[in-house]
């Protein structure tokens, strides 16, 4: 989709090794490159002279699902980023023995289609919260994301998602941002 966007900016990228890897396999592997790359820059300044404190990796449903077994199968043996954010994880256990913080955000919709089967305690490394009365997509996501599916795709995912699953998973007014907002900023002080 990226170059189809712009082949003039993306046109270069190759996430499955030259035809080689079918899935979405090296998507780990971008994850590590990309904390790397913000904490360790090399040729490109891409924070403008700005040394970070902290690296964080913020991830939600598709991209929270990926991170969430980067979290327990990479994360050990890479060490890139000082703490995860994990909103709508889909349904993954968290690894108890992490040396970072994790926070977990399921939305009422995740817990009722699973999240409730792999709930976890909080530990001194682990937060979860649950979000009463949001749909997987809230109205602000929605909004600010549907544009550039229609642009990209010609369509948009949600809408397409919603009949077959056979629920509403759009459309919550609720203010989920909010909710991310004062995780992202407690999850910040936990990493300090």
């Amino acid at each position: 989709t990226l170059k189809k966007f712009s082949m003039a900016r993306y046109g270069v990228i190759d996430v499955n090794q030259g035809g080689t890897v079918n899935n979405d396999a090296l998507s780990y592997d971008i994850f590590s490159q990309a904390g790397q790359a913000i904490r360790s820059p090399k040729g490109v300044d891409m924070l403008g002279g700005l040394t970070p404190r902290h690296v964080i990796a913020i991830g939600e449903s598709q991209s929270a699902n990926r991170l969430s077994t980067y979290v327990n199968s990479i994360h050990p043996l890479a060490n890139v980023y000082d703490g995860f954010l994990l909103l709508s994880s889909l349904n993954q256990k968290i690894r108890t023995d992490m040396k970072v913080p994790v926070w977990k955000i399921s939305t009422e919709f995740d817990v009722a289609f699973g999240e409730a089967n792999v709930r976890q305690p909080d530990t001194d490394l682990y937060r979860a919260w649950e979000i009463s009365g949001t749909s997987h997509v809230d109205h602000h996501l929605r909004l600010s994301r549907e544009p550039l599916e229609l642009r990209d795709m010609g369509t948009s995912s949600e809408a397409a998602f919603a009949p077959t699953c056979g629920v509403p998973t759009v459309g919550t007014r609720v203010p989920v941002q909010y909710v991310l907002s004062a995780a992202f900023d407690l999850l910040v002080r936990w990493v300090e």
